[in-house]
């Protein structure tokens, strides 16, 4: 006796579901951290708000310091440079991060 399976599926999800869903995994995740952000009140471009690879990437060609240079031009002294980085030029500003009173 055979088992008629021409109907059968392969598996219990598609490769297309499984697309969607990563699709729709990132995309909560993009907007959770635009909306949901501890340091979205310091101005940088909106890209460093997701991924630190743009700071990699300017460390690895060697440019970072000239464009976090125009960054602190463009936004002023307190600049975000990655997620969960922020860069300051304001030697005044130190004292206020770093000392405890």
């Amino acid at each position: 006796m055979s088992v008629d399976t021409s109907n059968d599926t392969q598996g219990l999800v598609s490769p297309l579901h499984v697309s969607a869903a990563i699709i729709v995994a990132l995309l909560t995740a993009l907007l959770w951290r635009l909306y949901n952000d501890t340091f979205g009140h310091i101005p940088g471009p909106v890209t460093v708000r997701f991924t630190p690879t743009w700071l990699w990437w300017l460390t690895w060609t060697g440019v970072e310091c000239r464009v976090i240079g125009s960054l602190h031009k463009r936004y002023g002294p307190v600049v975000r440079i990655a997620p969960n980085e922020v860069d300051v030029s304001d030697g005044a500003a130190l004292n206020l991060i770093y000392i405890k009173t």
